[in-house]
C-alpha cells in the first residue's frame, strides 16, 4: 500500500510543462489518471485518486500497460522527453496457460520494445518483489536508457520514487548544511520533502 504515498509523493514533485498519467493493470488496465497537463488541477486529482490503487487481479498484464501507456508515442521526441515507469511485483502473466504468458512476454520484447526505442522512450522499472521478471525488466530498462532498481522493502520505495524524480526530472534543489537551508528571496515557490523515522524529533 505505500504505492499510494509514493505516487501521491510524485505528483506533488512534478513540475509545470510537464504531462502524466496513471495506468494500474492486474489481467485488465485502467487508466486511473489519464495524461494531462500537470498543473493544481492534476495534482489534487491524482493524490485524491490514488486512494483507488489495490491488488485486486491474480493477473500482471505487463503487455497490456505498456502498449496503452505508450500507445500515443510516434516518432522522436521533439518537445519532451518521454519517460515510462513500470513499478510490478510480479512475471508476465496473462493466463493459467504457459504458452499464452510466454508470448505475452516475446510480444514485449519483440514488438513493444522496438517501438519504446524508435519513439525516444526511456523505460524505468521497479520490481517490488523476488519473483518479478527481473530479466525483463532489466533489459527494458537497460535497452531505453532508463534504470531498473529492486526494492527489497516497502518502506523504500519513496525513496526509490525519489531518486526517479531527481533523474527525469532533473529539478533545482538547495544544499541541507547543519540541519538548514536557505531560500533565494526571489523564489516564489519551494517543496520540502521530509523523510523521517517513526518518533524521531
Amino acid at each position: 500500500n505505500l504505492r499510494r504515498p509514493a505516487v501521491r509523493m510524485l505528483a506533488g514533485l512534478l513540475q509545470p510543462g510537464t504531462r502524466a498519467g496513471v495506468w494500474t493493470f492486474a489481467r485488465w488496465v485502467n487508466n486511473l489518471v489519464p495524461v494531462a497537463e500537470v498543473d493544481a488541477a492534476w495534482k489534487k486529482r491524482t493524490q485524491s485518486l490514488s486512494k483507488q490503487i489495490s491488488s485486486p487481479g491474480q493477473f500482471t498484464n505487463i503487455e497490456d500497460v505498456i502498449d496503452r501507456a505508450s500507445r500515443s508515442w510516434t516518432g522522436q521526441p521533439t518537445t519532451h522527453a518521454r519517460h515510462l515507469v513500470l513499478l510490478t511485483d510480479g512475471m508476465v502473466d496473462v493466463s493459467k496457460k504457459p504458452a499464452a504468458n510466454a508470448q505475452s512476454r516475446t510480444r514485449i520484447l519483440e514488438e513493444l520494445l522496438p517501438r519504446l526505442k524508435a519513439a525516444g522512450v526511456k523505460v524505468h522499472t521497479i520490481a517490488l518483489s523476488a519473483r518479478a521478471d527481473h530479466e525483463l525488466m532489466k533489459r527494458l530498462a537497460g535497452e531505453t536508457g532508463g534504470w531498473y532498481q529492486q526494492v527489497d522493502q516497502a518502506d523504500q520505495l519513496q525513496r526509490v520514487f525519489l531518486k526517479m524524480f531527481e533523474t527525469v526530472g532533473k529539478p533545482d534543489a538547495i544544499p541541507l548544511q547543519g540541519n538548514r537551508f536557505t531560500v533565494d528571496g526571489s523564489i516564489s515557490e519551494a517543496t520540502v520533502l521530509v523523510f523521517s523515522k517513526p518518533d524521531s524529533p
